[in-house]
């Protein structure tokens, strides 16, 4: 009894070191694009930021799909050989989808913009299957090294992506106010990363014992993650960044730039802090199953730590943020205040349940998470067709959006807490 709380607590101290290792990155990552916003909504425009919204969007979506998922299958094996196959598995799948989805873009190109009534987004269009190639092989590499516990080096590569990522923002904003370097810049970080995050990446041994045979056998043993977690985080991605191409069909890309920078300055540093605890979970999940059978621990341990978090946060944000944003970004973007407003209750519950929802691929519960996925994609595109049919306003679109998310999120949540607490008894 001794022997096992002390692996207990021997798996939570560890926990909160790495999630301090990674949260310390993460924010100083996200706090640069948060002080340079101010120089580049003054710079850019918002349709610029609405171009580059739904850049991110398609790629996003895309780079869900590109490498069957099989990445979250690198941290389970205990032989590194069997994790460095499974990596290139994902890697070469990532490549040929990348390029499939190019073919199509390219035969399908005159269909896509008049779909989107918006030929601003036209000449970037033939970018995002590499675009979405780079987000997929930096997903891939970053869970080589979340495998090797090399929480540091994650950390570094975050904050050099920021940095290269707004610097490229700028320059070119300087010379030229498109597009073209809000772009730029965002590619640019994802080369840059991916070529930090390659160096001392695993030993030569591991690497050697890459071969067809050994991919073919993780493609079987881990067949489940793109029978089940694939599809799943499709309806994820396409969850999360449809709403920026509602926007833009309902209403105008202009809108979706005013949206763009609650996205910039919040929802995507809450993303990535999020997705930070919720690496070192997965990965400590699964090791606390390994060792007791369950891993109900780690997960009450980390729900506490995201809410003590969130409180604060969440309330001075919705308290101050219809002053804020004008005052750091100008009049013109002060309507945005009142968009943030309105989702700022969706955005503390997708940061309390986010991270934890990895539970079930833990538990190898990937089919629960998939049809919740679904349904939660489902439910996204009631919206929008309400929306459509009744002709609602921005802010009415937004009121319903986070509502019926918020509804979502505490299925997951009290789904994921059902099937923990079982399995630990």
């Amino acid at each position: 009894m001794l022997q096992i709380i002390k692996k207990k607590w021997k798996l939570i101290s560890d926990f909160n070191r790495n999630v301090f290792t990674l949260f310390s990155g993460v924010t100083i990552a996200q706090a640069i694009p948060v002080f340079i916003s101010p120089i580049l909504t003054r710079i850019y425009s918002p349709q610029d930021f609405g171009i580059l919204s739904l850049f991110l969007a398609f790629s996003m979506i895309i780079a869900s799909l590109s490498s069957g998922r099989y990445e979250f299958a690198i941290i389970l094996p205990k032989d590194d050989a069997h994790a460095v196959n499974i990596a290139a598995l994902a890697i070469f799948i990532s490549l040929i989808f990348s390029i499939f989805i190019f073919c199509l873009i390219t035969l399908f190109h005159d269909l896509i913009i008049t779909t989107l009534k918006d030929e601003n987004i036209a000449i970037w269009l033939y970018f995002v299957p590499f675009a979405s190639f780079l987000i997929s092989l930096f997903n891939i590499l970053n869970y080589l090294k979340i495998r090797d516990k090399k929480y540091k080096d994650i950390s570094c590569v975050k904050i050099v992506r920021s940095i290269f990522s707004g610097s490229i923002q700028l320059l070119i904003g300087l010379l030229e106010a498109s597009p073209l370097g809000l772009i730029f810049g965002n590619i640019g970080s994802y080369i840059t990363s991916n070529l930090l995050l390659c160096r001392k990446l695993t030993s030569k041994a591991s690497i050697s014992k890459i071969s067809f045979l050994g991919i073919k056998n993780q493609a079987i043993r881990y067949v489940r993650f793109p029978k089940f977690t694939l599809p799943g985080e499709l309806c994820n991605a396409l969850s999360l960044n449809l709403i920026n191409i509602f926007i833009t069909t309902l209403f105008s890309i202009s809108i979706l730039g005013l949206y763009s920078l609650i996205n910039r300055i919040m929802i995507a540093p809450l993303n990535l802090i999020g997705n930070s605890i919720g690496q070192v979970y997965y990965k400590e999940a699964a090791l606390e199953k390994i060792n007791t059978g369950n891993n109900i621990s780690i997960l009450l341990a980390t729900i506490k730590k995201l809410i003590i978090v969130s409180i604060p946060v969440f309330i001075i944000l919705y308290i101050y943020i219809d002053e804020i944003i004008p005052f750091l970004f100008g009049r013109n973007w002060s309507i945005a205040g009142k968009y943030a407003r309105i989702l700022i209750p969706l955005f503390a519950v997708r940061f309390i349940v986010s991270p934890i929802t990895v539970t079930l691929n833990v538990l190898e519960k990937q089919s629960l998470l998939f049809y919740w996925q679904f349904e939660y994609l489902f439910s996204v595109i009631i919206v929008f067709i309400i929306s459509y049919q009744l002709t609602l306003s921005i802010e009415q679109f937004l009121q319903l959006y986070t509502w019926n998310s918020i509804f979502q999120y505490l299925i997951i949540f009290i789904l994921v807490l059902k099937i923990t607490l079982k399995r630990s008894y």
